[in-house]
Formats: structure tokens, sequence, C-alpha cells
């Protein structure tokens, strides 16, 4: 009996510092999960505005924040979903199959955007935003003609080989 006491104590001061051990790499990983949680934060909610520029920017963060938090392709539309105010959030609420829907994780992102971009985006709103890349001219400085060319080549996804092109025609 006296054997088993004299292993249990020289176990126990091994056993306590495992226990240290996995408590401090516990505390290390909650704060590395703090330091990167907060990298890669929800865009501002989407209220339904009818830009193609906001919605595009919208979903361009939307999907850096689920890259970044790797979230899982079921949950990205119910996530996106709760990241609606106002018109949007309402309208997405009223259409009372998508909502159920969206909750049972029934509705793809892909599927949700194309929801969103049709309720809220016109039709037409590519078109003029191609006709208004391809008119514009540089009347300000060249920083703020670069930053124009750039807003426009992100919200209609251009390649950049595209935009140097079009470029290229203007200084000709």
């Amino acid at each position: 009996m006296e054997s088993v006491e004299q292993e249990n104590a020289a176990t126990f001061p091994e056993i306590q510092r495992l226990g240290e051990i996995l408590l401090a790499l516990t505390k290390k990983e909650k704060d590395k999960d703090k330091e990167t949680s907060s990298w890669v934060s929800k865009p501002a909610p989407y209220r339904g505005q009818r830009d193609l520029r906001v919605f595009t920017e919208w979903i361009k963060g939307l999907e850096r924040f689920f890259r970044w938090h790797k979230t899982s392709a079921k949950r990205k539309a119910w996530m996106a979903f709760h990241n609606l105010t106002g018109e949007a959030a309402s309208r997405c609420e009223l259409d009372t199959t998508l909502f159920s829907q969206l909750e049972d994780g029934k509705v793809s992102w892909e599927a949700f955007k194309a929801y969103l971009r049709d309720a809220f985006i016109p039709t037409d709103a590519l078109d003029k935003h191609r006709r208004q890349f391809y008119r514009l001219r540089q009347t300000g400085s060249v920083h703020e003609f670069v930053d124009k060319v750039n807003q426009y080549q992100a919200t209609l996804g251009l390649p950049e080989w595209a935009v140097m092109d079009v470029l290229h025609c203007k200084a000709a």
C-alpha cells in the first residue's frame, strides 16, 4: 500500500506540471485567436443601396472575411444575411421561403449574391460603369486618376491587362 502512495506522490507533481503547461498553451491559443480574429473584420452592413460599387465592395469585404475566418460554404449565406440592414434585411426577412432556406443552410453564397444583385442592382449598372470607364479622362491629378481607374477595375472585375489596354488606347 505504501509503494502505491509513494508512486502517486512522485507522479502528482508531474501531473500538476503537465496541467500548468496545458493551461499555458490554451491561453496562448486564445490570445492568438484574439489577435487574428480582429485582423479581418466584417465590412459595414449592406443597406440595399442600388449602387454597383457599394455592392461590389461589400461582397469583396465579406469574401475576404470568409477566407480569413475559413467560413464553411454552408454558413456563408447565413452569415452574409446577418450583415444586412435596412431595406436589404427587410426584403430577405419578408421572403419567408428564402429566410427559412437561409436558416437551414440550403442557400449557397453564390445564389444569395445573385438574389441580392437581382433585387438591388439595376440590370444596366454594369454597362453603365463600363461606359463610364471607357470615357474616363484625367481631369485632376495623376493620383486622382489612378484612384478612379482602380475603382472601376475593382467594380468591373477587370484584369490588369484589360485596364492597361484601355489606357494605352486612350494615350494613342
